[in-house]
C-alpha cells in the first residue's frame, strides 16, 4: 500500500517498512526485528500509513503557480488519473509568518484555490476540498519561510 509494504516477520507478526528498504539484504544472524527495529510494528487492524501528501510551493506573497509546480500538479494527477472518479482531495494552504496574519489567511486560502483550479483544469469534476492553515510559527526566516509558503495536496 502506498510506499509501504509488510512483511511476515520470524516471530509470526507483520511490520510496515518503506519500500525501498525491501532489497536489502539482512546481516548474517540477524533477525527480521532486528533489520526492520526502527519501524514500528502493527497489527491486522492496523492501517497502513497514507501517502505523502503532495508539497506545491509558492514564491513570496504569490499564490500563482510557477511552471515547474504547475507541472508537478499535472505529472502527480496523470499519475492518478485512473482513479479520479470518487478520489477525495484536501489542499490545505499554508504561508510563512512574515506579514500579519489577516494577509497570510488570505494567502493560504488563495494559493489553495489556485492549486484546486489547477487540479480541476485535469480531473475536470473531482472533489477537493480547501482549507486555509495560515502562517506556520517560527518560519519569518529562510530557509523554512521558503519551505512554509505552500500547499499540502492530501489524497482522503
Amino acid at each position: 500500500v502506498g510506499n509501504y509494504v509488510s512483511k511476515v516477520c520470524s516471530d509470526g507478526g507483520f511490520w510496515g517498512f518503506p519500500s525501498d528498504r525491501c532489497d536489502q539484504p539482512m546481516a548474517q544472524n540477524e533477525t527480521d526485528a532486528d533489520s526492520y527495529a526502527d519501524v514500528t510494528p502493527f497489527s491486522a487492524s492496523s492501517t497502513f500509513p497514507a501517502s505523502e501528501p503532495l508539497q506545491v510551493y509558492f514564491d513570496t506573497l504569490s499564490s500563482e503557480l510557477s511552471s515547474s509546480e504547475r507541472q508537478k500538479i499535472r505529472n502527480w494527477a496523470n499519475g492518478h488519473s485512473d482513479k479520479a472518479n470518487g478520489l477525495e482531495l484536501r489542499a490545505d494552504g499554508f504561508a510563512d509568518s512574515r506579514g500579519p496574519a489577516s494577509l497570510n489567511d488570505g494567502l493560504s486560502r488563495r494559493r489553495a484555490e489556485a492549486v484546486k483550479k489547477e487540479l480541476e483544469g485535469v480531473f475536470g469534476d473531482v472533489s477537493i476540498e480547501t482549507s486555509a492553515r495560515g502562517e506556520i510559527p517560527g518560519t519569518s526566516t529562510e530557509p523554512n519561510a521558503s519551505e512554509a509558503r505552500r500547499v499540502d495536496l492530501i489524497v482522503e
